[in-house]
């Protein structure tokens, strides 16, 4: 009994990590290239997407980079020269451009980061 019990948690064990890695790599096929004219960093996972509706017009895509926040600011400052920091408060950074209509929130992660990519 104990070995057929083994058997099937070794079995149990496996497509666990299968479905996981199956999701892991769903949502890292799922992340763009861009989002509204922005770049997504090609090391995004876990992309969200929230589309605009007839409601709010606002639209944001949410992904997780393992990088600090220190190297993701350099990355969108430097695709993006007009993205200029608005505020530094509680270990987040936000980065607008000029016309306010675009915002980059990046948050530290105990892994890396987690970037907030708002347009309104």
């Amino acid at each position: 009994m104990k070995h057929g019990l083994r058997i099937f948690s070794i079995f149990s064990f496996a497509i666990s990590a299968a479905i996981n890695t199956a999701s892991a790599d769903d949502h890292q096929a799922k992340c763009p290239t861009s989002f509204a004219d922005v770049s997504v960093h090609d090391a995004a996972k876990l992309c969200q997407i929230f589309d605009a509706s007839d409601k709010s017009p606002s639209q944001s895509l949410s992904y997780f980079v393992a990088e600090s926040p220190e190297q993701l600011i350099a990355y969108y400052q430097s695709a993006h020269p007009q993205l200029e920091v608005r505020s530094q408060f509680n270990q987040r950074t936000l980065l607008t451009m000029r016309d306010d209509m675009t915002r980059v929130a990046i948050s530290q992660d105990p892994n890396g980061s987690q970037i907030d990519i708002l347009i309104l």
